[in-house]
């Protein structure tokens, strides 16, 4: 039972004791019909009041009822309608008090639900809000005030209204304004300023409630700090857009692609250098610039990372849109591109290191041709003159003794020579060793044929 008003039992008490009264004077007077409605009265209090004691209590004013009428009067026709007439106030009584607790219970269950809803409410961390038309607060949940920093008596029934940021203020008016009943509700992404100055980011979700006539009575919103999520958001648009400004200004040639071998991405230094369209690339297969001599090695390495094995940089030859072809080393690894699983792979142009590579090559094998012919040159030098330095010996003179000196410095010169060709093997085994240490540790490919 709720809490009885304090005027309830005073009444009751005051009307039962009337009852008895007026029906102790009207009987004593011979009266015997009218004073029975005056019962009503403490009944009706009693049972609406105070549920099942009430019931007993009103059965129990109606058998002193009975008993008193027949302490005035023996004549069983009045005896009988008193009967009847107490089963009639039991009845009235019984059905008043099934009525009092049902409607008892009703309203226990709507306070129940609304306890529960004022708790779910109230643990809500979103802030919800209702204002009247004129900007009146009528209601705020406690995560709006923590929010705000504010208590409810501070809110509710004044006109509190957040400060919108000043690029937003338009929008949020336009969006408010375009509420109907066909359309009542709406989400708004806004700013405001905080009472520190600091701008942050909500999320609501206004709905107008109208009346039967279509006029707006109420405003509901429901709303959510998103500063994180925007911070977030501006962080990874930015990174992704520095990302993608760094592959499309990167001199290698990137090129992301499905499982199944079609182009996804690839980044304008790939279409500058294969003379294709960005459209044109988009879905190409991967293997489709690549030349046929290097196919298979081309699907064995798709094979490989499709399965998601480990593949290491290789060297290989793709062909250009006008047949020209660019020795490259491509690297590769597998990465999530939107909801499906796709391959990165970065190839690096070497057209121009592996044709200084053959030049270097062609230029060592002449230098030691070179060497090779400059020793037997000197050996064939050194025989004419040790036939000379004979014929000198067997007829000396004045001339004799001037060929001799220039012998000797033809010698001399063929010795510097000889020298100079061991410290030139030297300096070859060093360049030698030196190219071999800097080679990196590539994959070969199997374009030797072409």
């Amino acid at each position: 039972m709720t809490d009885t008003p304090g005027w309830v039992l005073p009444s009751l008490l005051v009307s039962s004791s009337l009852c008895a009264l007026i029906s102790y004077l009207a009987f004593a007077s011979g009266v015997f019909i009218i004073v029975q409605n005056l019962y009503y009265i403490p009944i009706i209090i009693a049972c609406i009041y105070y549920g099942w004691r009430g019931l007993f209590f009103s059965i129990f004013l109606a058998i002193s009822y009975l008993a008193l009428i027949a302490s005035f009067t023996p004549d069983p026709l009045l005896l009988q309608e008193a009967m009847i007439r107490v089963i009639f106030f039991s009845i009235v009584a019984g059905v008043i008090t099934a009525l009092s607790q049902f409607r008892e219970k009703t309203g226990q269950q709507l306070r129940e639900s609304e306890d529960r809803y004022r708790n779910v409410v109230e643990d809500q961390t979103e802030f919800i809000c209702r204002f009247l038309p004129d900007g009146t607060t009528v209601f705020v949940n406690e995560a709006y005030c923590r929010y705000f920093g504010l208590v409810r008596d501070q809110i509710l029934g004044k006109r509190f209204k957040p400060l919108i940021h000043p690029d937003d203020r338009e929008m949020v008016g336009l969006a408010f304004a375009s509420l109907t009943q066909e359309n009542p509700a709406i989400m708004i992404n806004q700013r405001i300023i905080m009472p520190d100055g600091s701008i942050r980011w909500q999320r609501w979700s206004d709905r107008a409630i109208f009346d039967s006539d279509g006029t707006i009575i109420e405003w509901q919103s429901v709303g959510r700090d998103i500063t994180e999520q925007k911070d977030a958001e501006d962080a990874l648009r930015a990174s992704e857009i520095f990302n993608r400004t760094l592959i499309e200004h990167l001199p290698d040639y990137v090129i992301l692609y499905d499982r199944d071998g079609r182009i996804q991405y690839c980044n304008p230094s790939i279409t500058d250098a294969l003379g294709y369209s960005l459209d044109e690339m988009i879905g190409m297969s991967i293997i489709s610039f690549v030349p046929e001599e290097c196919r298979s090695l081309a699907q064995q390495m798709l094979t490989e990372r499709s399965e998601g094995r480990k593949v290491h940089p290789y060297e290989m030859r793709i062909r250009n849109k006008k047949g020209r072809l660019m020795t490259v080393l491509v690297q590769g690894s597998a990465m999530q591109y939107g909801d499906s699983c796709s391959i990165l792979i970065v190839m690096t142009d070497i057209t121009e290191r592996k044709l200084t590579e053959e030049l270097q090559k062609e230029a060592y094998g002449q230098i030691e041709e070179n060497m090779y012919r400059l020793s037997i040159l000197n050996d064939q030098v050194r025989n004419p003159l040790s036939v000379i330095t004979g014929l000198v010996d067997l007829e000396p003179g004045e001339n004799a003794e001037k060929i001799l000196e220039q012998v000797k410095e033809i010698n001399r010169i063929i010795t510097l020579l000889d020298l100079g060709v061991l410290e030139s093997e030297s300096i070859r085994a060093f360049m030698r060793k030196h190219d071999q240490l800097s080679e990196p540790d590539l994959q070969s490919s199997e374009y030797s044929e072409t």
